[in-house]
């Protein structure tokens, strides 16, 4: 995360570790709910990037299994 730019840290700390709505976090930003979805895939995306130079692997999809 601290290799991220501001902006990035900022959408990621708000979304993903604050767990405010899009909602909530364009009207905090003042900005669009549309510009919020995309910087937090920017973000996101980033934060991937900067794992790949390391040696942490991001956890790989968890499948769901049918009750029987």
């Amino acid at each position: 995360m601290a290799r991220l730019s501001a902006h990035h840290r900022e959408i990621l700390a708000l979304i993903d570790l604050a767990g405010l709505s899009y909602a909530e976090t364009a009207e905090i930003l003042v900005v669009p709910v549309g510009t919020v979805m995309s910087r937090v895939s920017r973000a996101r995306r980033a934060l991937l990037d900067g794992m790949g130079e390391t040696n942490v692997r991001p956890f790989a999809p968890v499948r769901k299994r049918s009750l029987r």
